[in-house]
């Protein structure tokens, strides 16, 4: 089968390249590369890339632009809540019918999906590690679709640690693997993509009030 075209649109008036040294209200772009590595690491595909600022303007143009290029467009980063989360309002401007927003999950709670045709449509948050879950809970079996295979099925793990879940939220817990064991990884909060540095994925903890014992079999996603 072809591969699936992909385009990533980033967002944000802060987002500097890699290596440019960030000033104290500005963040090193990570998604490109991330999502970019990950997404090739389950698929073959074309990949295309712009960063535009926090404008409706330049947004719609961005989209108009890329939706006529790609088979699933993602976009980082303006799709919370906030003054400057304009991103499902200019979505919805080009042409692109809302499907959800919201998930209740940790991290990635605000994923944005929608349709244009045959275009899928994902808006991710713009923290690292909810951006990189969402994309491999959502975005790689859209991808399988794509290319016309049967998204690959999840298969349980068993963790050496016992794992505390939410009351109101699934939660992605990242993992390691250390001499043949699975154990929860140590990471800091979703805005630090450092934080998953080590890990080979995560696992899917249901929401719950009760811990989740050591040994038990649950959902795991694999980053490749």
């Amino acid at each position: 089968s072809r591969p699936v075209s992909v385009g990533l649109i980033s967002t944000g008036d802060e987002v500097v390249p890699p290596d440019v040294v960030p000033l104290a209200h500005q963040i090193r772009a990570s998604h490109p590369l991330t999502l970019r590595t990950l997404l090739q690491s389950q698929r073959a595909m074309s990949w295309r890339h712009e960063h535009v600022g926090d404008t409706s303007e330049a947004l719609r143009m961005a989209i108009n632009g890329m939706l006529t290029k790609v088979d699933v467009l993602l976009l980082t980063g303006g799709v919370s809540m906030g003054r400057w989360d304009l991103v499902p309002g200019a979505l919805v401007d080009c042409g692109v019918e809302p499907v959800f927003h919201r998930v209740a999950q940790k991290p990635g709670k605000p994923l944005w999906f929608g349709r244009q045709g045959h275009r899928s449509v994902f808006a991710l948050p713009g923290n690292p590690q909810s951006a990189l879950c969402c994309a491999r809970r959502y975005v790689c079996p859209a991808l399988d679709t794509y290319a016309g295979a049967v998204p690959r099925g999840i298969f349980p793990v068993v963790l050496a640690d016992a794992v505390r879940p939410l009351p109101s939220f699934a939660r992605f817990v990242p993992v390691r693997l250390e001499e043949g064991t699975l154990t929860v990884a140590s990471t800091s909060n979703s805005g630090h993509v450092q934080g998953l540095s080590g890990t080979c994925g995560f696992v899917e903890c249901p929401r719950g009030e009760e811990e989740i014992p050591a040994g038990t079999p649950i959902p795991f996603y694999t980053w490749s």
